[in-house]
């Protein structure tokens, strides 16, 4: 049996002032509850990107001379210290509430636009997990793009955990959705899954195991590969099930998703640009569940 090791070591959890980012606090907290996942999360770091364009004060005149002056840098201390810094410091006693060592949470703060700090924060600091809002988008929003949409689709080699922890949203990991196809993305996904079921313990009740058929595919070797990976990190063979999808991967996965509290699966390396005008399944999966956690490995 392969030795374990944590699946998430550096992570960045960027904050704002909503509800769902309150969940996504929750959710880390829950995670950093379970001894081997709290011993293995090297560094938290709690961000807070600052849109001064949102303040009245900036809203009165965009000019430079504005922004430089003594009493426009004394507003910008002000909301910080007033509205900022207790959200920070609220976050980082939920975490370590948990037990999580004080020293290994660290709070920052960048100005900007939000997606575009919250990519260039996890170039520069080199994080292997991010914690971002999720829910369902309109119309609208999958046009213009959200923030989670656009860091999602602005990096690789990197975990995403979107969605969070609500009061009625408790028991997350007890069942576990794990599409997939043999493909290089889709078997680091599960290799994830199985390096966090077996931290998370008796707390997962039931994974399921999901391959959409397509022409000329062997899902029996497909189903074999990723048993065969979850059972080396000692993860029961009766709590895995196998299932087979025909049709649109998305839609199998999304109409799954109403069994399942969590799904894990792999992100493939396609740019923005390109899932906009030929489509991604995870691309799809983000933008149509909610209330649910979503994994997506790359």
């Amino acid at each position: 049996m392969p030795a374990w090791r944590c699946p998430i070591t550096k992570v960045l959890l960027p904050l704002d002032r909503t509800p769902e980012s309150l969940e996504c606090v929750n959710l880390l907290s829950h995670l950093l509850k379970r001894p081997r996942l709290r011993g293995g999360v090297e560094e938290v770091t709690l961000l807070y990107v600052l849109k001064m364009e949102m303040h009245p004060e900036y809203r009165v005149s965009k000019a430079k001379e504005v922004l430089e002056t003594e009493t426009f840098k004394e507003i910008k201390r002000l909301f910080i210290e007033k509205e900022i810094q207790p959200l920070l410091d609220q976050a980082a006693n939920s975490l370590t509430k948990t037990g999580y060592a004080k020293g290994r949470v660290t709070e920052k703060l960048r100005e900007g636009p939000v997606a575009n700090e919250i990519t260039k924060e996890v170039v520069d600091g080199g994080y292997d997990t991010i914690f971002l809002k999720g829910g369902k988008h309109d119309l609208k929003e999958k046009l213009l793009a959200t923030v989670t949409d656009t860091v999602v689709h602005s990096l690789q080699g990197v975990s995403f955990y979107v969605g969070g922890i609500s009061p009625r949203r408790k028991e997350v990991f007890s069942r576990i959705l794990i599409p997939v196809d043999g493909s290089k993305p889709s078997r680091k996904a599960v290799k994830h899954a199985a390096l966090l079921a077996k931290a998370l313990g008796d707390e997962v009740k039931k994974i399921t195991l999901l391959h959409v058929v397509i022409p000329r595919a062997k899902p029996e070797a497909v189903f074999k590969e990723a048993q065969g990976i979850l059972e080396k990190q000692g993860i029961k063979k009766e709590i895995i099930e196998e299932k087979l999808g025909q049709g649109d991967a998305a839609e199998e996965i999304i109409a799954m998703t109403k069994e399942h509290r969590a799904v894990v699966m792999g992100k493939r390396g396609m740019t923005k640009l390109q899932d906009l005008f030929l489509g991604s399944v995870s691309r799809k999966v983000l933008h149509s569940i909610q209330d649910r956690v979503l994994i997506l490995v790359s």
